[in-house]
């Protein structure tokens, strides 16, 4: 979907004095891309065994973080740090604990689905 031009534009709904989140020109955001995300986010069969959506470990009842010291990945892998909270995250200039070179959404995408270093949807190689 980056750089289609087809969809409905998205308005932001910020309190004021709140700017709006940067968005990449070439992927602009739209009603339908937020859907697909919603979608996405809360589905399982990302993951390569079918066991864990980005929502088992980002939960909505804990502002989209977790509530224990260190995650766990699809295939039972501990991490050494906990999901980080996606509160806010329109806003942050990094979305990871340990790779500060992803610096966009589209980039951040690849390391927990195909990433081994740990394995967290565990999607390499499928």
């Amino acid at each position: 979907m980056a750089g289609c031009a087809r969809g409905t534009p998205y308005v932001w709904k910020l309190p004021p004095g709140f700017p709006e989140p940067r968005v990449p020109p070439d992927n602009p955001l739209t009603e339908e891309k937020i859907a697909l995300g919603h979608r996405l986010f809360y589905d399982k069969r990302l993951s390569a065994n079918g066991t864990q959506s980005c929502a088992s470990c980002h939960d909505q009842a804990h502002a989209f973080g977790e509530a224990v010291a260190t995650a766990t990945g699809s295939t039972g892998q501990k991490h050494h740090r906990n999901s980080m909270t996606l509160a806010n995250a329109a806003y942050s200039s990094t979305l990871t604990w340990a790779h500060s070179g992803i610096g966009t959404l589209e980039e951040h995408l690849r390391l927990p689905l195909f990433g081994d270093t740990p394995v967290e949807m565990g999607a390499a190689g499928h």
